[in-house]
């Protein structure tokens, strides 16, 4: 597992930013992408996100469910309860903060570099992981 970490894994970045670089240069859909993704039914989308968070393991919260558990259904249920809110009023608070300064800046210029971006953030990390680990 060492090894995957510190090699493979970074390696992979790397080959996945140069791979978003080079599939920037020969094709330039990124308009038709978007307009394809924004064609979907609403729900589709929705339901693919509540999807993702499903399967996603959150290894911080899982401590105290355990805990709970000791204690009986209400204080799991309470503890759920407050771990939704929590981090649904969270994510909604930054959303927010995020939507109304995204809308400051010009994204027709950093449209047509997307690729170029993803790719040079991939590559940045896989180094960067590659180092630190």
């Amino acid at each position: 597992m060492e090894q995957f970490t510190k090699v493979v894994a970074p390696a992979v970045l790397v080959l996945l930013g140069f791979y978003f670089v080079r599939q920037h240069y020969q094709q330039h859909h990124f308009v038709e992408k978007q307009q394809q993704l924004f064609g979907k039914p609403k729900h589709k989308i929705v339901m693919a996100l509540v999807t993702a968070m499903l399967l996603s393991p959150c290894m911080e919260i899982e401590a105290y469910f355990l805990l709970a558990g000791t204690k009986g259904w209400w204080v799991m249920a309470s503890i759920a309860i407050l771990y939704a809110a929590i981090t649904l009023t969270g994510m909604l608070l930054w959303v927010r903060l995020a939507y109304k300064g995204s809308l400051k800046l010009n994204w027709h210029k950093w449209e047509h570099n997307a690729g170029i971006i993803t790719g040079i953030t991939l590559i940045v990390t896989g180094v960067i992981s590659f180092f630190t680990h």
